[in-house]
Parts: structure tokens; C-alpha cells; sequence
């Protein structure tokens, strides 16, 4: 399997579950981001969040965990040839054993578990589905305890299960703050929803929506849509 080349780093993704995928790369350009502090990427995979959120944030340090021993070997060898490699740490670790010295200003998670081949088609089922490799529940209850109180968590989650995962991020003390809807092409329903979280007093939620795609060539492809040219003008080619 070729490697995927991005502007300033290179990702290899052959021994990983999760390649390299639009969901990833969408989290890594948008989730919000501190100037300083440490930042943990759970279910880090290849590494390709890690290794985007270090190129946009200098100042913080990178710290990519997950539970498969392909995976972290494969996000081990993608850090150390980037020209981030001495901000970001690989470690092979499950998310509701890790116990960090201190807290995380910034948490992102593109969730292993949500792929379409395994949703059904109302929410309740698709919860009760991906229960078997992580409950969400769990998960949510963990990102709170490794959160800093003024820290902030982003995640990229198939749309029907938004308000599922809203209501379970409030139980834990977690208010949504930003969510951008995410549809393939203008005029279908979104298929995914990045959502942003925060243990602080929320006012207004920021809402946002991206097509992305706008239209098709003479060759039948469809091609990317300036707003998602836009987000990703920093990675992709």
C-alpha cells in the first residue's frame, strides 16, 4: 500500500485497521486547538491526527495513544520522520487504563468503531453495536478525567448519533461548544458531525456546515469543494 503524502509529512498506514481517511483528516484540520500545553490523540492509528494538530499548534506537545501494536508501531515510525518528531509521543496504551501525571488541555478522538459497514439505521442499535469495542459512555466518562477544567474535546461521530453522544458529554460535565455539519455533496442529509466539548460555561454554540464536494468533471470525479479546499489548504497536495 503506497503511503499517503501530505504537504510536510508522510503518513504509511499499511498495518493499521484505520488508514488514512477523510473523517481524520477533517478532525485534524478543524478540532480546536490550544497555543501551548499537551494535547492526547485517542485511537491515534497511523498517527495522521497527531501529526496534523502538531503542525498546527508549535507550542504543544503531542500525545498519540492506542490499544493495537501495529498501529503505535506504525505512528512511532510516521512521528519520527516528521518534522514534528520531538513534540509527539506514541504510546500503546488502552484509554480507560491510561492515568497521565497531569491533565490535557486539548483532547481529539476520531472514534475506531464508527464505520459505516457496522451502523445501523437508527441510533439506539448503532450504540448498542459499537458497545463491544468501546462504550460510549466509558469513553466520554474517561475524556473528562483526563481533561484540564478549561481544556477542550473534539470528536468526528456519524451524524445520528449527535445527540446521543451530546447528552452523554453534559451527564459528565462536558457542554457543547462548536459543531460542524459534514455532508458529501449539497442536498443530501450530513453524514458526519464534528462536535467540541468543554467542562466551561458555554454561551452560544458555534454552528457550521461543509460540503465537500461541489461538482463532478468531465471524467465523472467529483472534486473538492472550495470551503474543503480551504480547511485542508495546510495538508493536502
Amino acid at each position: 500500500m503506497e503511503p499517503f503524502k501530505f504537504k510536510n509529512f508522510i503518513v504509511r498506514h499499511e498495518r493499521c485497521a484505520m488508514k488514512v481517511g477523510t473523517d481524520g483528516v477533517l478532525l485534524g484540520a478543524w478540532a480546536q486547538l490550544p497555543e501551548t500545553g499537551r494535547i492526547l490523540d485517542i485511537g491515534t492509528g497511523s498517527g495522521l491526527i497527531a501529526l496534523m494538530v502538531a503542525q498546527r499548534s508549535k507550542g504543544c506537545h503531542v500525545v498519540g495513544i492506542d490499544i493495537d501494536a501495529g498501529a503505535v508501531a506504525q505512528a512511532t515510525e510516521n512521528a519520527a520522520s516528521s518534522p514534528f518528531a520531538a513534540r509527539i509521543s506514541i504510546q500503546m496504551q488502552d484509554v480507560l487504563e491510561y492515568s497521565p501525571d497531569e491533565p490535557f488541555e486539548c483532547i481529539v478522538c476520531n472514534p475506531p468503531f464508527f464505520t459505516e459497514s457496522v451502523l445501523p439505521p437508527d441510533a439506539s442499535r448503532a450504540l448498542s453495536r459499537s458497545a463491544g469495542l468501546l462504550p460510549l459512555d466509558q469513553l466520554v466518562g474517561k475524556v473528562r478525567s483526563l481533561l484540564a477544567d478549561e481544556g477542550v474535546f473534539s470528536l468526528i461521530v456519524p451524524a445520528v448519533l449527535m445527540k446521543d453522544i451530546v447528552s452523554m458529554c453534559l451527564a459528565c460535565g462536558l457542554r457543547l461548544s462548536r459543531r460542524m455539519y459534514v455532508r458529501t455533496v449539497q442536498g443530501k442529509n450530513p453524514k458526519r458531525v464534528m462536535l467540541t466539548f468543554t467542562p466551561s460555561a458555554v454561551g452560544m454554540v458555534e454552528e457550521e456546515e461543509i460540503v465537500l464536494t461541489e461538482k463532478v468533471t468531465q471524467c465523472g470525479r467529483q472534486e473538492r469543494s472550495k470551503a474543503y479546499a480551504e480547511l485542508t489548504a495546510d495538508f493536502y497536495l
